[in-house]
């Protein structure tokens, strides 16, 4: 995963670099940083194998499950590689870096099988709908829904 290739090299080059007087790592922004791209690789990581494993059962939702785990792969893609070459300072920004490539290899998942925004849209309807399906469920069995709003929004 390219996530974790970015993650993987901040790893090893926060906790070999030196700066003021200590080593990257014991900083607590870097620490920051580091702890949300591991989480960002994680939850990617997951929602990837979630959409196997329903695409693997065949459930309707597959596509669904598909394309979250698409759009989030990407975007985690595109910011580790980003926090990737902040943490690096310049020795990550060089055309011969191997950050460097992959912030381009990032960019590139940003865009095949549709853009970010593509699937910004396409997810959100998806989720309206959903949401939509349950209160009719709700409506149906005679129960009141337990958000804030107290009535249906009209589905999608």
């Amino acid at each position: 995963m390219l996530a974790q290739a970015c993650l993987d090299a901040s790893l090893d080059y926060t906790s070999a670099r030196c700066q003021f007087g200590k080593v990257l790592r014991e900083h607590d922004l870097v620490r920051r940083e580091i702890t949300q791209m591991a989480t960002q690789v994680e939850a990617a990581r997951l929602l990837t194998y979630r959409a196997a494993s329903l695409q693997d059962a065949q459930q309707l939702d597959a596509p669904h499950a598909t394309a979250m785990a698409k759009y989030c792969a990407a975007q985690t893609a595109s910011k580790a590689a980003n926090t990737a070459i902040q943490l690096h300072g310049a020795n990550g920004i060089g055309p011969g870096n191997a950050l460097h490539r992959l912030l381009g290899d990032a960019r590139v998942m940003e865009l095949i099988e549709g853009t970010t925004q593509l699937h910004e849209i396409n997810l959100a309807a998806h989720v309206y709908r959903q949401r939509a399906r349950e209160l009719g469920a709700l409506a149906f069995r005679g129960e009141a829904p337990t958000s804030g709003s107290h009535q249906a929004a009209p589905p999608v």
